[in-house]
């Protein structure tokens, strides 16, 4: 009877023990289960070839040693441009972060043997020691990342795979700081991958000039679901006597903006013109966008009633000459008006010509020289006058006897 209890005791002993270790393998599994995505292809830590370095369950990228094609189960991989070059810090315990490769402007990582699907790729970047800048592209898409020294993020991009192969091309995302990548990870994706596209702005939307005078326009283009493609311009709705020209052509990468100035003639009817933008992008489905705006051209004497009138233009030298021409007119006027010297000269001449002799009833001039004369007596020059003309003999008046007498006694006695 005690053995059977004790054979009991142990039975069940052992049943406890096995339900244990079974609890605990389905908990171990789970944690497992847990930490891996069962979404993941495939994962690749970028470093150098010591096997020190290399992470846990992922394909080691040994920098310039790994060159496509190097192969890792159903997957090939590797740099499809030389020139690769390979950073490590043990002092960092992650191993995926501690090291990353690097390299020239355009290096492209190709992978191989993806089956047709969306793909979701995310990227490590960071550095112990440098600032890391990272901009990655897979066809029309584009992500990027900067990062100072001493930190880590990542970049995700999710893009739809048809052929198989993806070329993934790297170039530095500020233009400064050199790009960088410590770790990928390829997933499958699940639902719709959105097509990348771009949007664009025109600032301001109107602008109003004299008819001679040039308008210039901001056009602003933003990048959407990573669009990475380039974007080139052109205009419509332009009439004789109005021209456009983009600055740059094209914009190899978004964001970014152009400059649009527009050029008019001065024989531009004043009008308000519709002008419409198309940005074409040189994606794979060649993505267009518009944006309208207006351009009101007046002419040099045309204003609205109320508004102050759009004056041209003017260059630095013809401002100055016109300045100089108002100041000569000005010394000039100032000249024609009386001034107090002007007065004082005016009340001396007054004084003077009060002080001359008027005379009146002179006799009709019988000579050249006696009207010389005359004018002289009157504007003052002299005081008097003479008649150069004979003496008038007048016949002698009748006299009486006795008066006549006493005449001839008188001359007698003379």
């Amino acid at each position: 009877m005690d053995r059977n209890h004790w054979l009991i005791s142990l039975f069940r002993w052992d049943a406890r023990a096995i339900l244990a270790l079974s609890l605990g393998l389905v908990i171990l599994i789970g944690l497992a289960l847990a930490a891996t995505d069962l979404n993941q292809i495939v994962a690749f830590d970028f470093g150098g070839a010591s096997l020190m370095d290399k992470a846990s369950g992922m394909v080691q990228v040994k920098g310039s040693l790994s060159i496509y094609p190097k192969k890792s189960g159903n997957i090939t991989y590797g740099w499809a441009t030389t020139g690769i070059s390979e950073f490590s810090d043990k002092l960092v315990s992650d191993l995926m972060k501690r090291d990353y490769n690097t390299g020239p402007a355009g290096a492209i990582f190709r992978i191989d043997g993806l089956e047709q699907g969306n793909y979701n790729f995310k990227a490590t970047v960071g550095s112990s020691a440098s600032a890391l800048s990272t901009r990655m592209t897979i066809g029309d898409s584009a992500t990027s990342v900067t990062v100072q020294e001493g930190s880590w993020q990542m970049a995700t991009l999710t893009t739809r795979v048809d052929s198989g192969t993806v070329d993934l091309v790297f170039n530095s995302a500020n233009g400064l700081d050199p790009w960088g990548i410590c770790g990928l990870a390829v997933y499958l994706a699940t639902g719709e991958v959105p097509q990348p596209t771009f949007a664009v702005a025109m600032t301001p939307p109107e602008q109003t000039l004299t008819a001679g005078n040039a308008a210039m326009f901001t056009i602003g283009f933003t990048p959407i679901d990573n669009y990475s493609s380039a974007v080139g311009a052109k205009i419509s709705g332009l009439v004789e006597g109005i021209t456009a020209e983009f600055a740059p052509a094209q914009l190899n990468t978004l964001p970014g903006t152009m400059s649009l100035t527009i050029y008019t003639t001065k024989q531009v009817p004043p009008a308000i013109y519709s002008l419409l933008v198309t940005a074409t992008g040189k994606d794979a489905a060649v993505t267009k966008r518009t944006v309208p705006f207006r351009l009101v051209v007046n002419s040099e004497t045309t204003t609205t009633a109320g508004e102050t009138p759009i004056l041209p233009i003017r260059s630095l030298q013809e401002v100055e000459s016109d300045f100089n021409k108002l100041d000569t007119f000005v010394e000039e006027e100032k000249e024609k008006v009386v001034n107090r010297n002007n007065l004082q000269e005016i009340k001396g001449v007054g004084d003077d010509l009060s002080n001359v002799t008027i005379y009146e009833g002179l006799p009709e001039p019988k000579t050249t020289t006696e009207a010389i004369l005359q004018k002289l007596v009157t504007a003052g020059i002299i005081s008097s006058t003479s008649d150069s003309a004979p003496a008038v003999q007048e016949a002698p008046k009748p006299i009486g006897f006795w008066q006549g007498l006493w005449q001839s006694i008188f001359r007698a006695a003379t």
